[in-house]
C-alpha cells in the first residue's frame, strides 16, 4: 500500500543517489519498485535506462540460514540503454549488459550480456541484437 506513494521518476532517483545508490543520467524507476536498502552501494545503474513498475533489486540473499552457510551479498551492475519489464527479479551479482532488454516477469540470477533479450524464470536469452546486421 504505501509502495503506491513513493515517487517515480527524477524524484525516486534523487533518494536513491542519496541512499548510496549509484545512478547515471536520465534513468527512469517506475512505481512499486524495490532496490534493497541493506547494501544500495552495490547497485549501479547506467545513463538511459527503464526499470518498469513492481521490479525488486535485491543486493543480498537473507534466506534463513543452515549450519555453514552465509547469506550471499553481491553487486549489481545494470549498465547503460537497458529496460528492465514490469515485475522482474534481479538477483545479488549480476550485471545486465549495455542496450539488453529485460522481459516483464523475468529472474535474473546471471549476468546477461550486452545487446540482447532476455525473458523467463529463470531468464534465458531469447534474442542476441549483437549479431543482428544492419
Amino acid at each position: 500500500m504505501i509502495r503506491e506513494f513513493m515517487p517515480t521518476g527524477s524524484w525516486r532517483c534523487k533518494i536513491l543517489k542519496f541512499q548510496g545508490v549509484n545512478i547515471g543520467k536520465d534513468v527512469f524507476i517506475g512505481k512499486g519498485v524495490i532496490i534493497d536498502r541493506v547494501v544500495p552501494h552495490l547497485i549501479s545503474i547506467g545513463d538511459n535506462t527503464v526499470i518498469a513498475d513492481r521490479v525488486i533489486i535485491l543486493t543480498h540473499d537473507a534466506s534463513p540460514n543452515k549450519r555453514g552457510r552465509q547469506p550471499k551479498v553481491g553487486p549489481i551492475e545494470i549498465e547503460s540503454n537497458v529496460f528492465i519489464g514490469v515485475n522482474c527479479v534481479i538477483l545479488p551479482g549480476v550485471t545486465i549488459g549495455t542496450g539488453s532488454i529485460i522481459g516483464a516477469g523475468s529472474i535474473i540470477n546471471e549476468n546477461v550480456p550486452s545487446y540482447v533479450m532476455a525473458a523467463g524464470n529463470p531468464a534465458k536469452i531469447k534474442t542476441d541484437y549483437g549479431k543482428c546486421e544492419v
